[in-house]
């Protein structure tokens, strides 16, 4: 029993419609998927990806207007690092450039780092990564080329006030381990983790944070990670084993694309397991995704209710 891999990730992001322009305009993702917080029915839960949702390249945003943008902070994923071809930092340097946002440039090719924040600050990072990823599509909507399009995750930092408990139980209990390619993070200050079975080999940094407190969650911050599994068999014994480590696990909830589980590891971080099916076209086709409010079956009878108090997006 081991995990896949990342899944999606999901932060908070404030105005909707500027969120979407960004992720689809600026980072060249596709929209796929507009519906709503199944917890919380007055917010846009959107997603951006490859061309079909590929496990990987998914990264959600709860969308909430006129909230008070948050600082990430200790306790946090505080860093969202996004995989580019190697060999392509230029004409990502020269794009973010003609659409006006801002960035840091650091390393040599093939293995810049481009470092910048969404519209609400939140920060990413694009890593040129020399990798042959079988599992994506690339959305080429009409403005850039295959090979410059995000492949999905680079990886991710975690900053806690004490790394021991997080990489611990990442280790001991999740079964990721120490990459053989980094033996501790920028500065010193941490250790990276990958999955064995992540064809990405996407690297999960955690980074020890002894400058900032515990924060708020709000446009700009990260709300969780979501680890790959295959199946609802692999889940279950996913939550089973979590139990039998006295870890806190919720019951396993329906997620219309997905089946999941939520906990937190030591240093507070929101975590999830995901179901890689049924898959973003359960509700819409492929030509088709993103293109219109989607609302789970037990919902859908508040449709006219929950639909008119939404913001208008321009997809």
């Amino acid at each position: 029993m081991s995990l896949l891999g990342i899944h999606h990730i999901t932060a908070f992001a404030g105005d909707p419609q500027t969120n979407l322009d960004f992720f689809t305009k600026v980072l060249g993702l596709r929209f796929i998927k507009q519906t709503v917080n199944f917890d919380d029915v007055e917010h846009y839960h959107l997603y951006f990806a490859d061309r079909i949702g590929t496990p990987g390249t998914v990264m959600t945003y709860f969308a909430h207007p006129g909230a008070k943008r948050a600082d990430p902070a200790c306790g946090q994923i505080d860093t969202v690092r996004l995989a580019i071809p190697a060999g392509s930092a230029d004409a990502w340097a020269a794009r973010l450039e003609q659409r006006n946002v801002a960035f840091e440039r650091a390393g040599a090719s093939p293995h810049t780092v481009l470092r910048l924040t969404d519209p609400d600050g939140l920060p990413l990072e694009l890593h040129e990564r020399d990798l042959a990823v079988e599992r994506f599509e690339p959305w080429l909507n009409g403005d850039q080329q295959s090979d410059m399009a995000i492949t999905g995750f680079s990886g991710v930092r975690m900053a806690v006030k004490d790394i021991e408990p997080s990489s611990t139980f990442l280790t001991n209990v999740l079964g990721l381990v120490h990459d053989e390619s980094s033996d501790t993070s920028e500065g010193g200050k941490g250790t990276v983790l990958r999955v064995p079975m992540d064809h990405r080999k996407a690297r999960i940094e955690v980074f020890k944070d002894s400058t900032r407190g515990r924060g708020r969650f709000g446009p700009g911050t990260v709300h969780h990670i979501a680890w790959r599994v295959a199946d609802d068999a692999a889940l279950m014994s996913w939550q089973a084993r979590l139990s039998a480590e006295k870890v806190n696990v919720t019951d396993v909830r329906e997620r219309k694309y997905f089946r999941s589980i939520y906990f937190r590891e030591p240093g507070g971080i929101v975590f999830e397991i995901a179901t890689d099916g049924p898959g973003f076209t359960a509700d819409e086709s492929e030509d088709n995704l993103g293109g219109s409010l989607q609302l789970p079956v037990w919902l859908e009878d508040r449709r006219a209710e929950i639909a008119p108090n939404l913001p208008p997006l321009t997809v």
